[in-house]
């Protein structure tokens, strides 16, 4: 909403200084501010215009109201689309006050309608700096602030990922913790199966190293071992062995399934183009399976290709209605786009065909919880906690429920419970941080726990992230630097690299803000 010159009057501090038994006649440049405001809130800005600029003209040197005249004229020429000449105006009351802050907000406001979001970010974060300083306590961010800094991290996320693809993408896996859960959501998912032989590891290394292999063959070896390393979570090794196994000269009598393994890896690294070459001409052959649609599925949606994503999973479901696989995935894509009721649909179609899917008992916990009903959300969580084999991760999901409901003591017990289930799990740390900060400011024991998490899982962005946050509120930015770039290295998905991207945008101008302020109060000194 446009806002009004200050309505503040000049005339006000004129008539303090006057002398009430012999009132001065009012100087002609505050008569003609106060015609050019009535005009102005008339909705006449050509005649507003006329008149601020004659008060401007009339105004003694020294004048300590020509910034709120400036202001006001900038005003009617943004009301005229006079942009250019706005932005002048605004400049303006800025030099003759570096530390108005109308004038920055205006101004950054102008910016980011013309585009020019990293000068808009510059006003916003000075403006939200003084005014921090000002109430002498952190404030809510304004939402054009937000709505500039998630832009222009989309810009950079996208740079991000193109100089990846350009410098040859480097492949490299997420923590094994995190991969294992990743397994665990694929009901259909193959490892150990492929061994129809029931051979050794031992074995089937043995076979390998001897050579070329008849029958089976030496891609059907390859596969049946990437398969049981797969099974024991040792994933680097299990990608190399099916990348063997993948290649054309390995006669894999399976080789449409090493080639799923193949991609379905190279999604987990981040590397959404190259598996999407393998998911495509493996679907364009005809294969059709539930493991294969959601895969591909998923890998569309981290490419940005949102319609032929909901065709796959639709397609999924259509075709494998008995497949929890299907509902689940697809349950989840809704319950990010906002689609409650259908995401609940399909995530209690889930528990029906299973009663022991834990990740779909904590998604229906949040479906509930977005709809604000809480009981119902306490209650999918409680039975995911029931669940035969139940992970860390379930804990941990159901902790961040209580802390959103501000259940503070309860969150804490979970997530204690979290690392007393498995120690490796680093959102159990993370989430521990967190609740240290909001039940206790305790910054030191938060710092202990993100260096725990980090020290459990390595490739951890939240802990990186989160760390990074409270360096910032500690003002050591170069510390907060390089816990990004940390995180950066280990962004996998467009999420993350947002995340991450708009965290490093945040800082960087947060830091020009906060040398801007204290080069003006040392000028302000001398």
């Amino acid at each position: 909403m446009e806002k009004k010159p200050e309505t503040a009057s000049p005339a006000q501090s004129e008539a303090k200084a006057s002398d009430k038994k012999t009132p001065r006649k009012t100087p002609e440049w505050v008569s003609l501010y106060n015609k050019a405001k009535a005009e102005f809130n008339a909705g006449k800005y050509e005649e507003a215009l006329a008149l601020f600029t004659q008060a401007i003209d009339s105004s003694p040197s020294g004048n300590s109201q020509l910034k709120t005249l400036l202001y006001s004229r900038a005003s009617c020429l943004k009301k005229l689309n006079r942009v250019e000449e706005s932005l002048s105006e605004y400049t303006k009351c800025i030099d003759l006050d570096p530390k108005y802050r109308r004038a920055y907000m205006a101004r950054a406001g102008l910016y980011k309608a013309q585009g020019d979001l990293e000068n808009s970010l510059r006003d916003f974060s000075f403006e939200y700096l003084l005014e921090t300083i000002e109430a002498g306590d952190l404030q809510p961010t304004p939402q054009d602030f937000e709505e500039v800094v998630q832009e222009l991290a989309a810009r950079h996320c996208q740079a991000e990922i193109d100089r990846r693809y350009a410098s040859s993408f480097a492949f490299s896996l997420p923590s094994a913790q995190f991969m294992t859960l990743y397994f665990l959501t694929l009901r259909s998912e193959r490892a150990a199966q492929y061994n129809t032989l029931k051979l050794s590891e031992e074995e089937l290394s043995k076979r390998i190293e001897a050579g070329e292999a008849a029958e089976p063959s030496l891609g059907d070896l390859y596969l049946m071992r990437g398969g049981l390393r797969k099974s024991k979570g040792a994933f680097e090794a299990a990608y190399a062995d099916f990348c063997e196994a993948a290649k054309e000269e390995a006669k894999c009598s399976d080789r449409s399934h090493a080639l799923l393994e193949k991609a379905t890896f190279l999604t987990l690294s981040g590397d959404q183009r190259e598996a999407r070459k393998i998911f495509e001409a493996l679907f364009e052959a005809g294969m059709r399976e539930v493991n294969l649609l959601v895969k591909f599925a998923s890998c569309l949606l981290e490419l940005g290709e949102e319609t032929r994503a909901h065709e796959l999973f639709d397609e999924a479901v259509s075709a494998f209605p008995k497949e929890v696989d299907a509902w689940f995935h697809r349950g989840q894509m809704r319950l990010v786009e906002g689609e409650l009721k259908k995401a609940r649909e399909d995530l209690q179609r889930v528990v029906k065909l299973n009663l022991n899917h834990e990740m779909a008992f904590v998604q229906l916990g949040f479906c509930f919880a977005q709809e604000q009903r809480f009981d119902m959300a306490i209650e999918n969580m409680k039975r995911a906690v029931s669940c035969q084999g139940c992970p860390a991760a379930v804990f941990v999901h159901y902790g961040e429920l209580m802390n959103m409901m501000t259940r503070l003591g309860e969150a804490e017990e979970l997530f204690k419970k979290a690392v007393a289930r498995d120690k490796t799990w680093p959102y159990s740390y993370v989430n521990l941080a967190t609740l240290e900060l909001q039940a206790r400011n305790d910054y030191m024991k938060a710092f202990e726990y993100l260096d725990k998490a980090i020290q459990m899982d390595g490739s951890c962005v939240a802990a990186f992230v989160q760390r990074a946050q409270l360096y910032m509120l500690m003002q050591e930015n170069a510390k907060a630097s390089e816990d990004l770039e940390k995180a950066m290295a280990q962004c996998r998905t467009s999420s993350d690299l947002k995340q991450v991207c708009g965290m490093k945008i945040s800082l960087q101008f947060q830091t020009e803000a906060l040398d801007k302020f204290q080069q003006l109060t040392k000028a302000e000194a001398v």
